[in-house]
């Protein structure tokens, strides 16, 4: 049985079940709205949208996929000190968060952490903001210089040997 196709859907009863081809020119002239609520997707992880244009988007969570982020994907400066670690690393290129702990010979001001996007280069520069939110160390701040294949963040002050930075960040673009 052939897929059936439409040009246009106007409002009423309207059931789809199974497989619905649309024309490239199919226009939905009323609300498209699952049933029973939360209960439908729109694609799957091996059919997705390429691009969805909306002049408002309100989920009501907003989840990012993506390759995990290893500790591989940082490279740490010298100025966290010649024997600084990553831990406790969770997140993908858009959301991560992790914790640098400063130590051994070469401390210095503002000291930089390289992230290389594990998914590859994004299509164009991303808009991303990180923030130490915790550690055993003072707070202190932190700038962002992106591109679209690497994100530096730089910690606006001196580390101290044997403090933890909790640095998290999110990138959208």
């Amino acid at each position: 049985m052939a897929t059936p196709r439409l040009s246009e859907v106007r409002a009423g009863d309207f059931t789809i079940a199974g497989n619905f081809s649309p024309s490239a020119t199919s226009r939905v002239l009323d609300d498209l709205v699952p049933s029973p609520d939360a209960s439908q997707d729109l694609g799957t992880a091996a059919l997705r949208w390429r691009t969805i244009y909306a002049q408002t988007l309100s989920p009501s969570r907003l989840v990012s996929g993506g390759t995990a982020l290893v500790a591989g994907n940082f490279a740490l400066s010298s100025g966290w000190g010649s024997t600084a670690t990553i831990s406790a690393l969770s997140g993908t290129d858009s959301a991560w968060r992790l914790t640098v702990t400063a130590n051994g010979a070469g401390i210095a001001t503002n000291p930089t952490l390289t992230l290389t996007f594990a998914n590859g280069a994004w299509a164009a520069t991303p808009f991303g903001m990180s923030k130490m939110v915790g550690g055993t160390a003072f707070h202190a701040d932190t700038s962002d210089s992106l591109t679209t294949t690497i994100w530096v963040i730089t910690l606006l002050d001196l580390p101290v040997a044997g403090d933890t930075y909790i640095i998290q960040g999110i990138a959208i673009g």
